[in-house]
């Protein structure tokens, strides 16, 4: 290995290094989409509802991706629920949409379950209003993961979210199946009448 190579190593983990220490750190958090380098996550420390924190997510510009500010976690505990993610949100200037999303898996991270709000967006500017997602953890739960994810530009805050197991008499949010299923027995919606 040569003497440039070495230093160039050396400078490319320092750009890496130097790029995670800027990024926000929100534990519990993370940025993901696919045009992450397009938003910016952070926390608002009087932007909440009372005064308090609040989590935000601001697209920087145009894109032809989507950014969320999400968690994801072990969910075998939560098998055979129905589970319930909850948030206040408020929205300024969304360009195109944003909501709140929510994605159980199973195993090899086959999707059992998904919400994202695509069918019920938010839009342009918004004072605070709680928004819910409702999903089955059906036997074979292995991982869930939820967030709030936005369009293009635009800014959202995000505050007291919760996360709990509700009763089989609250209504799902969402009736349709899962768009991919790698299990699939025989062709689905041929005559595109589902929806």
């Amino acid at each position: 290995m040569t003497y440039r190579v070495v230093w160039f190593a050396a400078l490319l983990g320092a750009l890496i290094a130097l790029t995670v220490s800027a990024q926000p750190r929100i534990p519990g958090w993370m940025l993901a989409g696919s045009d992450p380098q397009s938003y910016s996550i952070g926390i608002s420390e009087k932007a909440g509802r009372l005064g308090g924190p609040a989590g935000y997510l601001q697209g920087r510009g145009d894109t032809d991706g989507f950014g969320t500010m999400m968690q994801t976690f072990l969910a075998s505990q939560y098998e055979g629920n129905r589970v319930r993610i909850s948030a206040q949100i408020k929205t300024e200037n969304l360009k195109q949409a944003a909501g709140l999303w929510m994605r159980v898996d199973g195993k090899r991270g086959k999707v059992l379950s998904f919400d994202n709000m695509m069918d019920r967006p938010i839009k342009g500017s918004t004072d605070w209003k709680r928004y819910e997602i409702v999903l089955d953890a059906p036997s074979g739960t292995e991982r869930i993961a939820f967030g709030v994810l936005m369009v293009d530009r635009g800014h959202l805050w995000v505050e007291d979210v919760k996360f709990e197991v509700v009763s089989a008499t609250v209504p799902v949010t969402t009736k349709t199946v899962p768009p991919e299923d790698p299990d699939a027995r025989a062709p689905q919606n041929l005559d595109f009448k589902m929806r």
